[in-house]
């Protein structure tokens, strides 16, 4: 098993700025990685800094909160001897930036990114990858529209493959593609999509 996603959202949202629940969400997460690693032994985690939605007034807090949050389970994960990847993410959500994300695991041992590529809403994926150059360990590959995350096969959006491989290539990035893929671009037939229509 290469990497177990930790539960996100509700009680799972290690940025929550009530100290009670965001120490209930580290205990929900704390459980989850403790049992797979004894159950799978996953090579990496990979969780959320968040959920959402954000205010722009109260970013800074829950900024915070995820990073004590982080350093907690990054330390367990750590005793276990398996990263913890932090995920980009889309629209308000904490991390929606390379600069935020790397705000975020910023002095916290032990982690590292997992790069979503249908998540970038703000910035391009060359520009995410050399940024983070070195930080990313794992990924979620799938096409969007830039308007919102979409999940769709690649080949069905706009993001151009070519461009991204190559920053991944030139980054010296040697993980795996873990492909995300829970919905189709109905504008475009999915028998079409092969790596051959990809460059």
């Amino acid at each position: 098993i290469w990497s177990v996603h930790l539960p996100f959202g509700g009680p799972f949202d290690i940025s929550q700025t009530d100290d009670s629940l965001r120490q209930k969400a580290i205990e929900l997460n704390m459980h989850d990685i403790v049992l797979s690693a004894k159950t799978v032994s996953p090579k990496k985690f990979v969780i959320h800094p968040s959920a959402e939605p954000i205010a722009d007034e109260e970013r800074a807090a829950r900024m915070e909160a995820s990073k004590k949050s982080l350093q907690v389970l990054a330390a367990k994960a750590k005793e276990l001897n398996i990263p913890l990847l932090v995920e980009n993410l889309p629209r308000t959500c904490l991390g929606n930036t390379s600069t935020e994300l790397l705000e975020i695991i910023n002095g916290i041992d032990n982690t590292a990114i997992c790069f979503d590529v249908n998540h970038l809403l703000i910035e391009q994926q060359t520009t995410f990858v050399q940024n983070t150059k070195g930080k990313i360990q794992s990924t979620h590959m799938s096409d969007y529209d830039r308007v919102n995350e979409r999940h769709w096969l690649p080949g069905q959006g706009v993001i151009n493959w070519t461009e991204l491989l190559t920053a991944l290539i030139e980054s010296g990035y040697q993980g795996p593609f873990i492909y995300e893929i829970n919905k189709v671009n109905k504008d475009k037939d999915p028998e079409i999509s092969t790596i051959q229509t990809l460059g």
